[in-house]
């Protein structure tokens, strides 16, 4: 048996380990959700939406400081950091890369990293602004005395 091969039994008894863990998970949760009554799953699902939706809301509101006072720290806990975006067509990107050598098939992510080192005259490259939300907010808020909301 060669290493690949040794390998592979590593991988497929990890992958079976994992799916026998997450299928127990779900069996636990399940019996949990009908004795007590109570739809975990839903309400998790329910709560990560509502996260999602408040911090679009907090990167919003962050953005509009920007553009009002043009701090990158309009608060502590959020900051604006700004990013390049590149605009070009892709048909004209892959031509370029088959003419100079560089690709047959356009990959974004490595030719962006190289119009990005080398100007080209058919793309154009912005900054565009980009709220962040500190991971611990509750640490923010508490140095700044501020209490826990709801």
């Amino acid at each position: 048996m060669t290493a690949l091969h040794e390998q592979m039994q590593i991988v497929a008894a990890a992958r079976r380990r994992r799916d026998d863990a997450m299928a127990y998970l779900a069996a636990v949760v399940d019996q949990w959700e009908a004795t007590v009554g109570f739809p975990l799953r839903a309400t998790v699902k329910s709560l990560v939406a509502d996260c999602s939706e408040v911090e679009i809301l907090l990167r919003d509101m962050t953005l509009a400081a920007y553009r009002e006072t043009g701090s990158k720290h309009p608060a502590p806990g959020v900051d604006v950091r700004l990013v390049q975006q590149l605009d070009y067509d892709p048909a004209i990107a892959q031509l370029w890369g088959y003419e100079h050598g560089v690709c047959l098939r356009l990959d974004p992510r490595a030719f962006e990293k190289l119009a990005k080192a080398m100007p080209l005259d058919f793309v154009t490259i912005t900054e565009v602004p980009v709220a962040t939300i500190a991971g611990d907010l509750d640490k923010v808020l508490k140095d700044m005395g501020i209490e826990e909301a709801e």
